[in-house]
Order: C-alpha cells, then sequence, then structure tokens
C-alpha cells in the first residue's frame, strides 16, 4: 500500500510522470505527437467507440453500519498483514470522496473478489478516502494520520457465482472465394499424422485429433492460407492443427487453451499456465467463431485461472482480441478485472519503489537461466507500459474518458521507464537493470536451476544409444567469472545483450512512434550480426560475444535444466522479435536498418525451424520449447531423452508462441482501424502468390491475395475481397487501405 502511494498511482507522481512526458515530447518528439499512447493507437477514434457502452450496473445501495457480517476490530494505526489477503497481497477495492465503512462493506460483500475478502479497512475522511480488503494491525503505519478503521467479517465469504455455461459454437459457415479447401487435404493429413513414435511410459499413443475432424473444424472456424514457399505454408497448416489440440471444452470454464499437451506438475487448473497466454489470444483472435476467446479471457479472471503465475499481458491481448472480433459487452465485463490484475497481482507486488521500476524475477517471465538475472527487465517493464495503453484504449471505447487519461499518465511514466532506464547508451540496446527484490516482490521457492514448483516424476532410463550433445569445453560459458549464475552489481545495468531486450520494447510498442525513434534502432542490427543473436537455425537468446553465452553447460550436472535463455533459440522469443520487426516496418517511421527483406529472412528461418528441425523419436514438422541455434536440434527434448526424463514427451505441438498471427499481421500486414476498416501493409516480398481465405472480420467475410503474374489467381496485383467481390486492390504489393460495406 506504501508503495501504491508513493507510484504512478499517486496523484503528485501522476503530475510527475505527466511533466516527464511533456518535457519528453517538447525536447524530442515532433509537433502534434503525444508520448504514452502509441502503442496500438486508436486510428479512427470513434470508429473504436462501442455504439452502446454497456453501463457498469448500480452500486449496492449501503445498508445501515455495522453490518451483521462484520464485527469492529480496531481503530487507529494500521498496516496490511499479508497473511489473509489474496495471493500474498491486500486488494484494492475502491476509492472516493468520503468512503463510508457502510460503502466498504458493500464492495467486500457484492463487489471485487468477494470470494476472498476477510477484512475491510476504510481510511481517510477527506476529501478521498479510501476502502481496502486488508487486515488491521497496531504497528508500522499511520497512513498520513488518516482517519483508520478496520472490520473483521464474521463468517466466510460466499463462493464466486458459477460462470455462464458454455455457450455452443456460433461460428458462422465457412466462406471461400480464392482458396480451394480440397486443394490442401493432402497436406493438413500429412501434418496431422503421429508427429513421434513414443516409448514405454509415455502415455501418449494415438495422440491428437484425427484428420477428417481436423478439417471439420479448421474449415467452420479458421482462415486458411497459401503461398509460394512451401515451408511457410506447411508451417501454417501444421500451427492450424498443433493449435486446435490445445483448444479444450470445459464443463465449467467453457474454451480453454493450454501450453502443454499432457499435463505438467506446476500448470494450474485445466493444465493450464499463463506464461504463453498472450501468445494464445494473438493467435486464437483469428478464430472465426469469437466464442472460444471469449471464453478463455474470461477464465483468467471468473474461472480458475491464475493470471499471476507468470508474467501475462492479458489486457494487451484483449484489446488485440476486441480490434479483430468486437464484443462490447466482453470488454466492460473484463475492465474492471484488468485494472484490479495491473494493481493489485502485477504493479503491487513488483513495483521497487527505491529504483521507480518494475522487479521481477527471470523465471516468471518464462526466461529460466536468463544471464542477465532477475531486476528491472525489458520483458515486464515493457509489458506494463502496453497494458496502461491498453487499458486507455479499453477505458475509451467503453467510453470512460477519465479514467483513458489516467491511464495515458500510467503508460507515459512506464514509457520513460523503459527508454530512460534500461536503454544502454554504452551497449545501443535495452537491457536489465539490477536491483533487489522488493519486499513484497513475488518469486519461486526453487532455485533457478531446478525450476519446477513441483516434484518431478521420477526418471526413468533415457532410450539405449541416447546421448545429449555436451558444448565445447572451450565455449564461451566457460568463460563464465562466476562459473555458475553470473553475478551483477546492484543499481547498475547489467552489460550483456540479451533477445529479449530487443523484442520486448519493440513487441509492445515502447519507443516513440516518431523520429526519437531513431535513437533505438540500431539495436537490430545485433540481429544479425554473426557475433550477436544471429545463426543458422534462429537467433539466440544471447549475444554469442558473452562471456557467459550458454553458462548453464559448465555448471555442475546435477544443476543442469533443460529450459535455458542463455544461448538456446526460444520460438516464444522468435515470434516476439518478428513481430517487432513488422511493427518497424509498419507502424513506425522510414528507416534503413530493418528491412522487408531481412523480416522475409527471418519468417522463413522460422519455419524451417517447423519443417526441417531434428527431433529424437519423432520427426517434422513440430514445434518445441527450444532449438539449438547451430545445429537445428529440438534441445529440451533433446537434453530429457538424454537425461530420461519421465516428462521428456512433453513438448509435442508445444504452444508456446505465435505463427498465424506473424503471418495475418506480417505478411499481409493487417492492421484493425475500426469494425469496417482496416489497412494492409504487407511483408511478403519475394513471394510468387499469397492468400488468405475464410478470414473473419467484424462478422464480415474476407479473402486477400496477392498474384505477381497473374499465373495463381487469373489476376496479377493485389486485391481484397469481402464476400467473394473485390473492395480494394493494387497493381502492386503496396499498402492498402480498405473500407468495407
Amino acid at each position: 500500500w506504501t508503495f501504491r502511494q508513493t507510484s504512478p498511482r499517486d496523484p503528485a507522481m501522476m503530475a510527475v510522470s505527466g511533466l516527464a512526458a511533456i518535457l519528453w515530447n517538447v525536447v524530442v518528439a515532433q509537433p502534434g505527437e503525444a508520448l504514452g499512447v502509441n502503442h496500438a493507437p486508436l486510428q479512427g477514434q470513434s470508429e473504436w467507440i462501442c455504439p452502446s457502452p454497456v453501463p457498469p450496473p448500480p452500486p449496492t445501495p449501503p445498508s445501515p453500519f455495522p453490518f451483521a457480517d462484520f464485527t469492529p476490530m480496531s481503530h487507529g494505526t494500521f498496516c496490511c498483514d499479508q497473511s489473509p489477503c489474496v495471493n500474498g497481497h491486500s486488494s484494492f477495492l475502491y476509492q472516493g470522496a468520503d468512503v463510508s465503512p457502510a460503502a466498504c462493506a458493500a464492495k467486500c460483500l457484492n463487489g471485487y473478489n468477494p470470494d476472498v475478502c476477510r477484512f475491510i479497512t476504510t481510511a481517510g475522511g477527506g476529501a478521498t478516502s479510501y476502502c481496502m480488503n486488508a487486515q488491521y494491525c497496531n504497528s508500522t503505519d499511520t497512513f498520513h494520520g488518516s482517519n483508520v478503521t478496520t472490520w473483521q467479517r464474521k463468517t466466510s465469504p460466499r463462493p464466486p457465482p458459477p460462470p455462464p455455461p458454455p455457450t455452443p459454437s456460433t461460428a458462422p459457415l465457412p466462406s471461400f472465394s480464392v482458396i480451394v479447401p480440397a486443394e490442401k487435404r493432402a497436406l493438413i493429413v500429412n501434418v496431422s499424422q503421429p508427429v513421434y513414435s513414443g516409448d514405454a511410459g509415455a502415455g501418449m499413443h494415438g495422440a491428437g485429433i484425427p484428420s477428417d475432424d481436423h478439417i471439420t473444424w479448421a474449415t467452420q472456424n479458421m482462415p486458411w492460407f497459401e503461398c509460394s514457399d512451401p515451408d511457410i505454408e506447411t508451417a501454417w497448416y501444421f500451427r492450424m492443427y498443433s493449435y486446435h489440440n490445445h483448444i479444450n471444452q470445459t464443463t465449467d470454464d467453457g474454451y480453454i487453451v493450454t501450453e502443454f499437451y499432457p499435463h505438467v506438475p506446476w500448470a494450474s487448473t485445466h493444465n493450464t499456465i499463463p506464461c504463453a497466454a498472450g501468445h494464445h489470444i494473438h493467435e486464437g483472435r483469428w478464430i472465426r467463431d469469437p466464442t472460444v476467446m471469449r471464453d478463455y479471457l474470461r477464465f483468467w479472471f471468473f474461472g480458475g485461472g491464475s493470471p499471476e503465475y507468470y508474467t501475462f499481458w492479458v489486457a494487451t491481448s484483449a484489446w488485440a482480441n476486441f480490434q479483430i472480433a468486437g464484443n462490447c459487452s466482453l470488454l466492460s465485463e473484463l475492465y474492471p478485472s484488468l485494472v484490479a490484475n495491473y494493481w493489485d497481482k502485477m504493479y503491487t507486488p513488483n513495483f521497487s519503489e527505491e529504483y521507480g521500476c518494475y522487479w521481477h524475477q527471470a523465471d516468471r517471465e518464462g526466461e529460466e537461466n536468463s544471464v542477465g538475472g532477475d531486476g528491472c527487465r525489458p520483458v515486464s517493464n515493457s509489458v506494463m507500459y502496453s497494458e496502461a495503453a491498453a487499458l486507455q484504449n479499453i477505458a475509451t471505447a467503453i467510453g470512460n474518458s477519465t479514467a483513458a487519461a489516467e491511464w495515458g499518465e500510467q503508460a507515459a511514466f512506464w514509457q520513460q521507464v523503459v527508454l530512460g532506464k534500461l536503454w544502454s547508451d554504452d551497449l545501443d540496446f535495452f537491457v536489465t537493470l539490477t536491483v533487489p527484490k522488493p519486499s513484497s516482490g513475488q518469486s519461486i521457492v526453487n532455485t533457478r536451476f531446478n525450476y519446477s514448483t513441483s516434484a518431478e516424476p521420477s526418471k526413468p532410463k533415457g532410450p539405449t544409444g541416447t546421448k545429449v550433445q555436451e558444448t565445447d569445453p572451450s565455449g564461451p560459458g566457460s568463460q563464465c567469472p562466476t562459473k555458475g549464475m553470473p553475478q551483477w552489481p546492484v543499481g547498475k545495468q547489467v552489460t550483456v545483450r540479451e533477445i529479449m531486450g530487443l523484442s520486448s520494447p519493440w513487441y509492445f510498442g515502447v519507443p516513440p512512434r516518431n523520429a526519437s525513434f531513431a535513437k533505438f534502432v540500431p539495436a537490430w542490427s545485433q540481429l544479425v550480426d554473426p557475433q550477436g543473436f544471429a545463426a543458422v537455425w534462429g537467433p539466440r537468446t544471447t549475444e554469442l560475444r558473452a562471456p557467459c553465452y550458454n553458462f548453464t553447460q559448465f555448471i555442475p550436472a546435477d544443476k543442469r535444466h533443460e529450459c535455458n535463455w542463455n544461448g538456446p533459440s526460444w520460438p516464444f522469443e522468435t515470434a516476439k522479435v518478428i513481430s517487432g520487426m513488422a511493427s518497424i516496418l509498419i507502424d513506425y517511421p522510414a528507416q534503413d536498418t530493418v528491412t522487408k527483406q531481412g523480416w522475409m529472412a527471418q519468417l522463413l528461418t522460422y519455419a524451417r525451424q517447423h519443417t526441417r528441425g531434428k527431433v529424437i523419436n519423432g520427426s517434422a514438422p513440430w514445434i518445441g520449447e527450444t532449438m539449438h541455434p547451430d545445429t537445428g536440434e529440438w534441445l529440451a527434448r533433446l537434453l530429457m531423452y538424454g537425461s530420461g526424463s519421465a516428462l521428456r514427451d512433453r513438448g509435442i505441438w508445444y504452444n508456446h508462441s505465435t505463427f498465424l498471427d506473424l503471418i495475418l499481421s506480417g505478411l499481409f500486414g493487417f492492421r484493425a482501424m475500426g469494425p469496417t476498416s482496416f489497412s494492409l501493409d504487407p511483408l511478403g516480398v519475394g513471394l510468387d502468390y499469397f492468400a488468405v481465405d475464410n478470414l473473419r472480420y467484424h462478422g464480415k467475410n474476407l479473402a486477400i491475395r496477392w498474384d505477381a503474374s497473374g499465373k495463381k489467381y487469373g489476376v496479377a496485383g493485389f486485391a481484397v475481397l469481402q464476400d467473394g467481390s473485390v473492395v480494394a486492390s493494387a497493381p502492386q504489393l503496396q499498402k492498402l487501405n480498405v473500407t468495407l460495406h
């Protein structure tokens, strides 16, 4: 609570962050361009305003206090006793003028998180008062001398209301006008065959949705794609099939999406994990049936989800889904929970008051064994910017202009954190600022080198002849000074480049979209530098020149782990890199460091990871956890087979990245502008033809095609079709602004 009062949420701090934004604009930004509203800007703002905003339910009239449900505890000073609070911290209920105990009690009983509200504390009595789910204790904080009273609930909190029953599929009838589905049948059957043989005890024989069932579902639910490059096209249909295998319809929570196909012991309800849920939603927003993503988004707040367990860009993803599928009522329903998640589960536990940035454990970003280690990392701080910007957009769309302005201040604050504290002028790169964990910071109990929160099952002996390739004993990691986890001076930037410092700020749109962005573009030269991230099979997670590159291969064998972010290539991050590159080329002013040809080269390499990668006890196409950037072997699987891990087959159809979204938002350059308009700024240079069909956008059926010669589709050029009729076209592959009827 103290952090929150001295944080950017505090009016005084918000004023400071607003002044910083003004100074930045005066000194750096071009006229007419503001800081803090650059991510997913509201192009054609009036089009994104929900035509009939769903009003919030009327507040429960306060009853005479004391409520029968509560008993007074004490009056005076207080601190937040963590033990009875949800997820290790208190829940901020609301603030307002002269918040009464009765109103606070009503909020606890009927409002935010009623299933966990056990104590209420009112503080204030002046122009602004506060209502918290926090327990009184007679010690540390006088709360600025405010009038503080706490009550304890007599009875157990009521159980949460059950979610609405799953809605039957509402997918519209398929609509094809360019691609012939029957011509893709053989390819789909091929990519949906069993992709590994399994072994005794794996329990995975016969896994996967049958081809015919998948084709029926995909015809009704998915956009279909084709292009002149067979690796890209094969990867599309393989990822469409693998994603389908991760969609589960539950009895209680409707549709959910999993990361691992088999159950893993550290997963939560329905085998869900929030680490890659942002990727799931960006990929799934193109599903024609909007029910799937509607249920999945609701699950994280109204079902059994635990969104705080990993860094999860949930508001960003909810806004991205809305831009494609619409659904104003879902935005309005989610908004209070998204706000609470931002403050109570993201900001409050992890904000470092001393250093003014967001601390996080690398493991909780899904990036265990990171060379840069824990601290104020580019990933989480960029996510905080993106979440604030998305909440600004959502608040605007549902008609809450006051909140939108406040979220703009939040976005400005986090943008300054990333650009001002995490940019290294020495390295021309975004890096981690090493700071100690705040007293309330979230971290796992287990050591970094054995990160599972549950004991792994016993490890049987691996298949005969399995041998894990060891790193060259004289390789870069052997030079790591500590021969273990690198140590960095507190309060200083680390002196190593990691791929997450390239991908995250651009994926989440942190650099301002004006001339000042040019300062940060040189970082992209490291993507093609042989001593940087460049590799035959995909970008490394740490620059090759770093003394601690791949350091985990040189720690004691019993400490080694198959998941390492100090060298191997991770599709999770590669997808963000390719998305970030697309953003530079489409959303920012012209520059000459990142090119369309370079973007296509990264996409093609990524596609070939799927179609040509080497799989122990399996076959391509494949998507796994990590790939050896120099040999093309799916590395985590190789390591687990070498150690005989009982979870060695966990990575089948690993759902930890995007591919379909990269094609639609990058190769086609799709940018939503409003329910009846969008733009295309295609990056698919060098392809003779490409097309997408059966694409659903705000209830409208679309097809998009490019044919360089006219030999494929009978007409040369670039065209958009709505219900089979051309609505926009150009003779060359160029940007198109499209208005639908």
